[in-house]
């Protein structure tokens, strides 16, 4: 009889045993194991230590899982280890398969107050943060978790912060760079994320303190400036953004940009001795000229380039009101004869001023010219003057002989077949005749009056001549008896 009453005892121990051991795993499991999605909202949110029940009621933002949506368990989980029962597992509301469940405490006679779950002295709760677990099924590994914190006598549930969204701005002016003085440029703030709603705040001068504060459409604004400069200068501009609801975007600050205010670019040439070189003229390898350039920041640098050459050409560096001043330069020996371009262009801003020119002799063009007009001039000249002289003398001298060969001619034929006496006088017509063409070929040109006068000389010797002979004819007719008779003479 002993032994059985012994064994019995000794069954009972082990099953006690066993049931301490799985209380003890089921506690320590709830701890290990991660809550469910979702947040619980408790009815009050705040009261005392001591009350009970602890609250009224629970919503839940999410369905308990399916398989254990029979019945809901509250506990505290105990600093020291292990958890104390706040309100016991019942269905009543239940099941608890819908979102936004509510679940309703049973009542005081079942529920612990917050200090009697913590199994404190004295319901003195140590200040600190404690969690409260909401168990369905119940079961310790599917649950919803909610942090409280206790002051005093007094728990809340733990106001949990949360950091708003971080924004970023990023600046930008166009045109880029710079701009003409006098002009307008607009300011380009864009803020990130788009959702973010709020102003952009400009700053830096010229801006008018009523246009500083621009409101983000789709996570822009922008802002359109009228410049007032009237010299070549730097503007440092910035932007920041300024949330309406600082708990949900953060404030950002864009980086600060420039803006060049520069002028209409333009260049000037000289040579050595301070004549002004025009663009496209004609310049000699070797020779030397000084530019002055505008259109370039204050104190950019400037780099300098020939079109078709490979010659390195040292860099320039604009003057505090952007121009380049007495820039020497000087064409390449090795530099190919015809159009080249000198380029100049800020390493900054990136304005390009071009002076144009042509590689060759400075005198090939006026000595081509000279020898050309001179050429022409002689030629033409040469040629009017021997064709003109040709054609006077040729015409003057057959005019004139024709007309005094013709006019004698005739003169002196006619008055032939008269007496003597006539011959004689148109001997001296034929000299008149002679001189008529002398005169004609005179009068068209003066080069044949020495062949119509040879010719005058010669019929006058020959007039003389015939007079001679007619005399001598006279005389011995005379002599002999023959000048009025006819017939044998006495002599005969």
């Amino acid at each position: 009889m002993k032994r059985r009453l012994h064994l019995i005892i000794m069954a009972v121990m082990a099953l006690l045993l066993a049931s301490g051991v799985l209380v003890v795993s089921s506690a320590n499991d709830a701890v290990a194991a991660d809550p469910l999605p979702g947040t619980v909202t408790l009815t009050p949110s705040s009261g005392s230590v001591t009350a009970n029940p602890m609250f009224d009621s629970a919503t839940f933002s999410a369905a308990c899982p399916a398989g254990f949506q029979a019945k809901l368990q509250v506990i505290v989980m105990r600093p020291t280890g292990g958890f104390g029962s706040i309100m016991p597992a019942h269905g009543q509301g239940g099941p608890f398969d819908d979102p936004g469940f509510t679940y309703q405490n049973p009542g005081s006679s079942v529920t612990s107050s917050l200090a009697k779950g913590l199994n404190v002295t004295d319901n003195v709760v140590p200040a600190g943060a404690y969690e409260l677990r909401f168990l369905c099924g119940p079961n310790p590994n599917q649950f919803f978790s909610l942090i409280i914190e206790v002051s005093g006598n007094t728990w809340q549930v733990k106001q949990e912060v949360v950091d708003p969204t971080d924004t970023s701005t990023v600046l930008s002016v166009s045109p880029a760079k710079q701009t003409l003085i006098g002009s307008t440029y607009t300011l380009t703030a864009t803020v990130t994320p788009s959702e973010a709603v709020g102003a952009v705040r400009f700053t830096g001068p010229p801006l008018s303190p009523t246009a500083l504060s621009v409101p983000v459409k789709d996570g822009v604004a922008t802002l359109e400036v009228a410049e007032t400069a009237t010299s070549p200068l730097i503007r440092t501009l910035a932007a920041s953004f300024n949330p309406a609801d600082p708990t949900k975007f953060a404030a950002s600050d864009a980086t600060a940009i420039t803006v060049a205010l520069v002028e209409p670019k333009s260049v000037r040439a000289r040579d050595e001795n301070g004549d002004t070189v025009a663009q496209n003229s004609v310049l000699e390898p070797g020779q030397k000229i000084k530019l002055v350039v505008k259109g370039y920041q204050p104190n950019e640098a400037v780099d300098v380039a020939l079109s078709g050459s490979q010659t390195q050409f040292p860099d320039g560096t604009a003057d505090a009101a952007g121009a380049l001043n007495d820039y020497e330069f000087t064409v390449p020996d090795d530099a190919a004869d015809g159009p080249a371009t000198l380029s100049l262009t800020g390493a900054t801003g990136g304005t390009k001023v071009d002076f144009a020119f042509t590689v060759g002799e400075a005198g090939g063009e006026t000595e081509g010219a000279t020898e050309g007009s001179t050429e022409g001039s002689t030629e033409g000249s040469t040629e009017g003057e021997t064709e003109g002289a040709t054609e006077g003398s040729t015409e003057g001298t057959t005019e004139g002989e024709t007309e005094g060969a013709t006019e004698g001619t005739d003169a002196g034929g006619t008055d032939a077949g008269g007496t003597d006496t006539g011959g004689t006088d148109i001997g001296g017509t034929d000299t008149g005749g002679a001189a008529d063409g002398g005169t004609g070929g005179e009068e068209e040109n003066p080069g044949p009056l020495a062949s119509t006068g040879s010719l005058g000389l010669s019929l006058g010797i020959l007039a003389a001549l015939l007079l001679a002979v007619g005399g001598f004819v006279v005389y011995h007719a005379h002599r002999s008896g023959r000048l009025l008779s006819f017939g044998p003479t006495p002599r005969d």
